[in-house]
């Protein structure tokens, strides 16, 4: 009888240990370098004011301030780029935007802008220099608002 349960214990011993050593060798082994993410820094730009023309006149302006998650290793050696690219970028983004009409004011998308300019920045640079953007603020002043400002 002793020997029929030390066979037992000395079996599911030999099981388990079986099973341990099969999923811990078999299990490939992360690289810390494989799915580390890469470095990012918040670059913010100054606030860039872009005219608003429909129908041959000047409507207003939206003024726009910027920040974007860049990676560092791009950073290292692009910035002037990027400020260059992505302010061009931003520019760009809001003077095409439809939405952007004083006469009949609807909702922007403001997300699909900001992805907009990532967009346009990293495909202007031929290579992923900016992970996010982000619209720190959005305003708007229309033409009437300017010239009251002027005359008072």
């Amino acid at each position: 009888m002793i020997k029929l349960l030390v066979l037992g214990i000395a079996g599911i011993a030999a099981t388990l240990a079986g099973s341990f050593l099969s999923a811990f060798l078999g299990a490939p082994r992360e690289s810390s370098a494989e799915h580390k993410e890469p470095d990012v820094e918040m670059v913010k730009f100054d606030a860039i004011s872009v005219p608003i023309i429909r129908q041959a006149k000047i409507q207003g302006y939206v003024v726009v301030r910027i920040s974007v998650l860049a990676f560092s290793t791009e950073l290292k050696v692009g910035r002037p780029l990027l400020t260059a690219f992505a302010s061009e970028a931003a520019f760009r983004a809001i003077y095409e935007e439809e939405a952007f009409d004083f006469s009949k004011l609807r909702p922007v998308q403001v997300a699909a802008i900001a992805q907009k300019v990532t967009e346009l920045t990293n495909g202007r640079l031929a290579r992923p220099f900016i992970k996010q953007t982000a619209i720190e603020s959005l305003n708007f002043v229309s033409q009437a608002e300017i010239k009251d400002v002027r005359h008072n």
